[in-house]
């Protein structure tokens, strides 16, 4: 089996590119509408919720409650899958591994796609833990990273669709936001340049991507070793953040010129700084559950979830499911 992962910052197309990869017949990848395709696995905050696995008492309560989730639901595995490998499992990184070559072994393929949680790209410690438990399981595991020109990133996390898009376009708010950004931006591509061992991942970017769709995803199908494709395209729409022209916002020339000239250079040169504010602000926006249970409130409390998305200006989820 070969896990591979699609690494990125926010807003930089990790979810485009990862529907485009799944769409190769010979690559399973866990995707629904309603979480744009690709549903995020969010593998190191599991593994920091569950912790250790061990006893009776940590397998059925981590059985009982992820298999209640999306992402064990989409997968369409069966709910004693857990209980059944528990000699296994003495984490969520072995659980999730053990489900992800059931879920690709199901459809006869060998690979299997996810993305990386960024927040292991502020974590070495973390990062080379998690490497070191795909190391020991498989004999190759592949990496392919994207990454947009800076000037178009920025736009597009201000004018992204939620509850706080219209605080982020406005001042104080929106330069706040933006440095914010900024630093996640800088210190993300400073880790995916310095972390992987040249060998087992693939760079490409955003640019490249959206001017020559077909060749690019040909060059990585290749690097992953699986055949070319005539017509690459993808079921799910694009998670873009325009959904609307009306209301958005550009960035001021002049905090361009600041962000890219000066804070990334010198956050990149800095790096443990920039690390220790993400956390920062990670811890301040933490939640105590990383789930998902769109497709739950989907089939009992329709009425009520898509009114929740209105409400959150979840606009064009909220197009697609209603």
């Amino acid at each position: 089996m070969k896990p591979v992962f699609v690494v990125g910052s926010a807003r930089n197309g990790t979810t485009w590119l990862s529907n485009l990869i799944a769409s190769h017949q010979s690559i399973s990848c866990v995707q629904h509408e309603a979480h744009w395709g690709i549903h995020e696995s969010k593998i190191y905050e599991h593994y920091k919720y569950f912790g250790r696995i061990e006893s009776t008492n940590d397998i059925i309560k981590f059985s009982e409650l992820y298999t209640s989730t999306d992402y064990f639901n989409i997968a369409g595995l069966d709910d004693s899958f857990f209980y059944e490998n528990a000699s296994s499992i003495s984490n969520f990184y072995d659980a999730f591994h053990l489900m992800m070559d059931k879920f690709a072994e199901r459809s006869n393929n060998n690979i299997w796609l996810t993305k990386l949680s960024p927040k292991l790209l502020t974590r070495k410690s973390e990062f080379d833990k998690y490497i070191k438990s795909l190391s020991q399981r498989y004999e190759e595991y592949l990496f392919v990273s994207v990454k947009r020109r800076f000037n178009e990133v920025l736009p597009s996390y201000l004018n992204m669709q939620g509850r706080a898009d219209q605080k982020r376009k406005q001042r104080p708010y929106k330069e706040v936001y933006s440095l914010f950004e900024t630093i996640r931006y800088a210190v993300h591509y400073k880790s995916i340049y310095s972390y992987f061992r040249p060998t087992r991942i693939k760079h490409i970017t955003f640019e490249e991507l959206k001017n020559n769709k077909q060749k690019e995803i040909n060059n990585i199908f290749s690097f992953l070793g699986v055949s070319s494709k005539n017509d690459i395209k993808t079921d799910y729409n694009q998670n873009s953040s325009y959904y609307s022209s009306e209301n958005t916002v550009n960035v001021d020339g002049w905090f361009l010129a600041l962000a890219k000239y000066l804070v990334i250079p010198f956050i990149q040169s800095a790096n443990y700084l920039g690390k220790s504010i993400i956390w920062m602000r990670d811890y301040s926006r933490s939640k105590n559950e990383p789930f998902s249970w769109r497709l739950l409130k989907m089939d009992h409390m329709k009425p009520d979830f898509l009114y929740n998305l209105y409400d959150k200006k979840q606009y064009g989820l909220y197009e697609i499911l209603k």
